[in-house]
């Protein structure tokens, strides 16, 4: 009686493999489906760091300067989301934990230390002024990609770890039933 039990039990564990690679496979392609999805919105960040913060600058600066080959605009002393924004960039320019001559080198960081204090600079001028408004919405839409692009990886790797716990559980069968 007991080797029918065995038996039974193998046969039950070898037939979850019948889908296990499809299941798997489903699982990857899903994972990086949405992974892609939020991963395009994440890259937005570039137009927080350049085509629209050089939009603004054209429309709001006053003035500019070259100092050492890099154009640096001036902008009306009360105009202080724009001198707040300014700041807020050239200090993740200057953070070589975030930003190196070649590229984004943290996602986490910059999210942390660019798009997250840019959304509370940004917030601070909400609703008077429409430009703060666009850059605020930008910015959450970044930092909520960031946020899913984590969860995603997370969930994915929990799956990956339970298929993998499912092959140790029949491994562990199959040795039991070959003893």
């Amino acid at each position: 009686h007991e080797e029918i039990h065995k038996i039974n039990r193998l046969l039950s564990s070898l037939y979850t493999l019948n889908d296990f690679r499809t299941s798997l496979r489903n699982e990857l392609r899903t994972y990086i489906k949405k992974y892609n999805f939020h991963e395009d919105k994440f890259y937005s960040y570039r137009k927080l760091l350049y085509t629209k913060y050089f939009e603004l600058c054209n429309q709001r600066g006053v003035d500019f300067i070259f100092e050492n080959g890099i154009k640096k605009w001036k902008f009306r002393d009360d105009d202080l989301f724009m001198i707040n924004y300014t700041e807020n960039r050239i200090k993740i320019f200057g953070d070589q934990e975030v930003i190196t001559e070649g590229g984004l080198k943290d996602r986490a960081k910059l999210t942390e230390r660019f798009i997250i204090p840019l959304v509370h600079i940004s917030a601070d001028y909400i609703p008077e002024d429409y430009n703060a408004i666009e850059i605020n919405d930008i910015a959450n839409e970044v930092n909520t990609a960031h946020t899913d692009m984590v969860y995603a990886t997370t969930t994915h790797f929990q799956a990956v770890n339970s298929y993998l716990d499912i092959l140790v559980d029949i491994n562990d069968k199959i040795a039991e039933y070959l003893k």
